[in-house]
């Protein structure tokens, strides 16, 4: 399965943001988390994806954050994980929608 390197951001309390480059365009993905994760920072990531074209729909996911770390699972396969810039407190179960950009 293909990887790609990355950027996360977590916004405030309840969005994710994270950019990726695939086959030389950048893939931006932007989400709502539920339920809110104070403390959530940035961090570099990765995605992992399914052979052949990369999916750009929206998307549900389900994942983990915390303390040192962040998993995110799609729906439709897709895995973006890595580590926090700065630890936060606990760990939380979290799930989504977002939508795949491409710039």
């Amino acid at each position: 399965m293909p990887t790609a390197p990355g950027v996360v951001n977590f916004l405030g309390d309840t969005q994710v943001s994270a950019v990726f480059m695939i086959d030389g365009s950048s893939k931006i993905f932007r989400a709502n988390l539920a339920p809110p994760v104070q403390g959530a920072n940035s961090g570099p990531g990765t995605v992992t994806y399914d052979n052949g074209d990369f999916p750009e729909s929206a998307s549900s996911f389900s994942g983990r954050l915390g303390p040192d770390t962040y998993q995110l699972t799609f729906e439709n396969g897709l895995k973006i994980e890595g580590k926090f810039n700065s630890a936060i407190s606990g760990t939380h179960n979290v799930r989504g929608a977002g939508a795949w950009i491409g710039a």
